[in-house]
């Protein structure tokens, strides 16, 4: 919900620094822009390292984040330039995020159990783009933008607690098969040699870089 927040919220902030609407978009398509670079190797590099350390370092990180860019916008010192580096560092952030929340959660329920958790995910995620935004809007009408940025990290701050609490067992490192970038190069040339995947593939790339500044602008 945080992450929804905090789109609108630098959305409004940039048109408020700048009055330019490609600003928006510029801001919006620097998180997508990162989204795309970071995931791809992030999700390669999972399983060989401990999920549980990645999980936690990302989400201390997108607190940190999240504090900072509060202080700069309630103390008036933020500048234009600041919001394309916080989205992309937001973007880079998201990317570690997704690809390890997804791999965690067969691990914390039963097998039989992972199909009700997987669409249990996909429900809070949807119900977070419509609360988000909303929330977002009326805390900038009602108090400030900063205030918004205020809330959306404290929302980040406790999901930093919770996932400190989160108890995962101990998973052997794989070391088997391609390392390093070579598993990604392993994983466009499975992509490459099959249509549907090269349709899927696509369409992960159309979203953040053609609809999400779309959808940010008219935010």
């Amino acid at each position: 919900m945080a992450q929804f927040m905090q789109q609108v919220a630098m959305g409004w902030i940039a048109l408020e620094l700048t009055n330019s609407p490609s600003f928006v978009g510029i801001v919006a398509f620097s998180g997508g822009l990162a989204f795309i670079l970071v995931a791809v190797p992030a999700g390669s590099f999972l399983d060989q390292l401990d999920r549980r350390l990645i999980y936690r370092s990302a989400q201390g990180l997108s607190a940190l984040v999240a504090l900072l860019l509060a202080i700069d916008v309630l103390t008036g010192f933020v500048q234009p330039w600041h919001l394309p580096i916080a989205a992309f560092i937001t973007g880079s952030l998201s990317a570690i995020l997704f690809p390890t929340q997804q791999s965690i959660t067969p691990t914390l329920v039963d097998r039989s159990e992972i199909g009700n958790a997987v669409g249990l995910m996909s429900a809070g995620m949807s119900l977070s783009r419509v609360v988000g935004p909303t929330m977002a809007g009326s805390i900038i009408g009602f108090v400030s933008t900063g205030g918004s940025f205020l809330v959306q990290s404290m929302m980040v701050g406790i999901a930093f607690v919770m996932a400190t609490q989160i108890r995962l067992p101990v998973r052997e490192v794989r070391t088997d098969g391609p390392r390093g970038f070579q598993r990604v190069v392993s994983g466009f040339s499975i992509v490459l040699g099959r249509p549907e995947l090269r349709a899927l593939f696509a369409l992960g790339f159309i979203t953040p870089i053609l609809i999400l500044p779309f959808v940010q602008f008219l935010n």
